[in-house]
């Protein structure tokens, strides 16, 4: 996943309550199965699935589409086999696909990447055959791991590759940092690695977790989630820890326990989690309508953003937005809310503006924020 620098921050905080957030844009609703989201600029691409497309065997069943201010489209004609990791540079979407080898067959071993243009649409699968599943993480190169245990550095027009690391173990996810690049291995069932190639150095950094998933890279600091199924109240409870490994050292951001059948209902539970910079957003399920809440991971200060009147699937965000994926009974829905947070185009300054009793103080930082 890629670091991204901003000159600075701006936080609104009304009263004692939380951040301040305008009324929310809907992108789409009554959507078929959103499979995942990539915003980009001032446009949106989104996987979806069509939902009456049925089949025992992989069939190809689901677009690209783009959500531009023209609207909701079509970016290519084509339906492609259960897509995954939507990845971007500047010009280009790279995902990865099941191989057409998969098609009228129940189990599929193999996946292929696909390259396609923002601007028309014009796809090129440049690698075949990969070990399913593979992941996706995309710098100047694109960084690739197989499930068995292989880690590839593919150039963009997928005409070079080089083995970076090899392992026995099955590789669950990728993310990178310049030309560093970070794995999770699983040894066997709840026990899990997270390994690192650095100047051609494999170093293991963190070891004995439990389910780790979510890698990603922010201010050089590396952060997953890891949920953790531990006896509570006479059954089984799922609990998240969110972690960051920074230097030489693991810590634990927070911990939460996540939706179940033995959640009770006066003990918030959560899911999903969104890590930004040094910001949580946790959508609380503890009520029937979900709350999306804003926890600054220094401090663990909470705010409460935000009511969703759907099961919220997974979110998003880019530089200015926050995108909420959810589903109710006509289908799936796409919002977009502008984060509690502005980034303007000047100095390094991070602004609180907040009231106490009646009093306005201002707060003056240096701070550089990424995402």
């Amino acid at each position: 996943m890629r670091s991204l620098k901003f000159s600075a921050l701006l936080l609104v905080i009304t009263g004692f309550t939380g951040f301040q957030i305008a009324s929310s844009e809907t992108i789409g609703d009554d959507l078929g199965l959103i499979r995942d989201l990539l915003p980009s600029g001032n446009s949106t691409f989104f996987f979806e699935t069509d939902t009456s497309i049925k089949s025992p065997y992989w069939l190809p069943d689901t677009r690209l589409m783009i959500s531009d201010a023209d609207g909701i489209k079509k970016i290519s004609d084509e339906l492609f086999i259960s897509p995954t990791n939507l990845n971007q540079n500047s010009d280009y979407l790279f995902f990865a696909v099941l191989s057409d080898t998969c098609m009228n067959g129940i189990i599929c071993d193999y996946q292929d990447i696909i390259k396609i243009s923002k601007n028309d649409g014009i796809y090129q699968k440049i690698v075949k055959n990969l070990k399913s599943a593979v992941h996706i993480s995309v710098e100047d190169s694109l960084f690739v791991s197989e499930s068995n245990g292989k880690i590839w550095k593919i150039s963009l027009d997928g005409k070079s590759r080089h083995l970076l690391a090899e392992s026995e173990n099955i590789i669950m996810d990728i993310a990178s940092n310049g030309d560093e690049v970070y794995w999770i291995e699983e040894i066997q069932d709840m026990n899990n690695q997270i390994m690192r190639v650095k100047d051609g150095n494999i170093d293991t950094l963190a070891i004995d977790l439990k389910i780790p998933y979510d890698l990603g890279v922010y201010d050089n600091i590396l952060h997953w989630n890891e949920i953790q199924v531990t006896p509570e109240r006479g059954a089984f409870a799922e609990f998240t820890a969110i972690k960051k490994y920074q230097e030489t050292s693991v810590a634990i951001i927070d911990e939460y326990e996540n939706t179940s059948p033995v959640s009770l209902s006066h003990v918030p539970h959560y899911g999903p989690y969104l890590q930004y910079g040094d910001y949580l957003f946790v959508v609380n399920n503890t009520n029937p309508s979900p709350e999306i809440h804003l926890i600054e991971t220094n401090s663990k200060t909470k705010f409460d953003i935000v009511s969703i009147d759907y099961k919220i699937r997974y979110l998003r965000a880019d530089n200015n937005n926050l995108y909420v994926i959810g589903q109710n009974n006509n289908g799936f829905i796409i919002e977009k809310f502008p984060l509690p947070v502005a980034i303007p185009e000047f100095s390094s300054i991070l602004v609180f503006t907040t009231s106490i009793i009646g009093l306005s103080l201002l707060v003056l930082l240096k701070q550089s924020f990424h995402y």
